[in-house]
């Protein structure tokens, strides 16, 4: 097969032509993709770079904008555009968490930066991740830049839980899976050492009601429900509310059930927001000025 790529226009979008291109480009960047793909928790992903040369081989140019700091992490916005016309044929989002092991701690450069390639990547992915699974089927087309250490299936759950107030003097039981306990041991000014939590370290259980009943059409959790997800590995659920964009059919329009999904998304992160909130507040009460409460 000859290494000349054909890019097809708008004048030409049948489907033979439009296949023809991809498989094309899969001829020419197989080697580069292969190459400079990351092996993370036993699976192989497309870095940057490989997503790029998908890009440029495509006619395209793959950039970021708008870094921003937003509450939780930095943002930035990628594009995808035509070199020849500077039309935008894919837009994402990057997302650099605050709470994240790996990068939590880095300079803001570093973060700033980190989101941008974030972007790219995932706007590329937007595009082109079928031209991925022509070159290997056995690549994953998640960015290997969202991928933390040691693969999703590898990081603990985390448990969430409710903050309850009770007094020294209160009988209680045992807190259940998703309770903890602040105990007050007298009315006056508390020292910060004298704040205990309990907490049952149980599985959690999975509710229902609202967006925990959308259920995931896709992906390694295709089959569990928001809920579900939420009780098992609420990073991976934190991680896809970032990412997540709804996939465009062929007259530009958005699926529902991403649409849908996306709208679940949000409200879990408003949930979560809330939550944080909530427990923020509990434990400044309890926190006299300038002391930390070792919990």
């Amino acid at each position: 097969m000859s290494d000349e790529i054909i890019v097809h226009n708008g004048h030409h979008n049948s489907i033979t032509s439009n296949w023809r291109q991809s498989t094309d480009v899969a001829h020419v960047c197989r080697e580069i993709v292969n190459q400079t793909a990351k092996n993370i928790g036993g699976r192989r992903y497309v870095q940057v770079e490989g997503w790029q040369s998908i890009a440029t081989a495509y006619g395209c140019v793959a950039s970021a904008r708008d870094v921003e700091k937003i509450e939780g992490g930095y943002r930035a916005i990628g594009e995808v555009r035509r070199i020849d016309n500077g039309a935008v044929i894919a837009t994402a989002e990057g997302f650099v968490g605050d709470d994240e092991a790996t990068w939590g701690k880095r300079p803001v450069y570093a973060r700033r930066a980190m989101a941008q390639t974030r972007a790219i990547s995932r706007a590329c992915r937007s595009a082109f991740a079928h031209v991925v699974v022509l070159i290997d089927k056995s690549l994953s087309t998640t960015p290997a830049e969202e991928v933390p250490d040691g693969g999703f299936e590898q990081i603990p759950p985390q448990k969430a839980f409710t903050v309850r107030e009770v007094s020294a003097s209160d009988v209680v039981p045992a807190p259940r899976h998703d309770e903890a306990y602040i105990r007050k041991p007298s009315p006056t000014k508390i020292q910060a050492a004298e704040v205990i939590i309990e907490r049952m370290e149980q599985p959690n259980e999975a509710k229902s009601g609202g967006w925990r009943d959308i259920v995931m059409r896709f992906g390694s959790k295709k089959g569990s429900s928001l809920g579900e997800i939420e009780a098992s590995d609420l990073r991976y659920l934190k991680w896809l509310s970032s990412t997540f964009e709804p996939g465009l059919k062929k007259d530009g329009t958005p699926w529902p059930e991403d649409v849908k999904l996306r709208a679940g998304l949000d409200e879990f992160k408003k949930d979560v927001t809330a939550s944080v909130e909530k427990e923020q507040q509990v434990r400044a009460h309890y926190s006299p000025p300038g002391e930390d409460v070792p919990f």
